[in-house]
């Protein structure tokens, strides 16, 4: 069930053009932990796809650091 999100994100306030609508799923808390975010292409080459992947995998396996990750490179990233 995704819910709409009713407050201004800060990270996001920075954008050009700050989403009319924007909806969650899952745990809202953790919007306040440190994240990092991982953005590209729908379509990604192998170079990209190898690269994305390692570079999640490290960053979810490092267990010193809490994070949210979020990306849209064709889903490599997505535990």
């Amino acid at each position: 069930m995704y819910n709409e999100i009713s407050w201004t994100i800060p990270e996001l306030s920075s954008m050009k053009r700050y989403p009319e609508k924007l909806y969650s799923r899952g745990n809202l808390n953790l919007l306040t932990q440190p994240k990092i975010s991982i953005v590209g292409t729908r379509r990604p080459n192998p170079y990209t796809r190898a690269i994305t992947f390692e570079l999640s995998k490290n960053v979810i396996s490092n267990k010193k650091r809490e994070c949210t990750l979020i990306s849209d490179n064709g889903g490599i990233s997505h535990g």
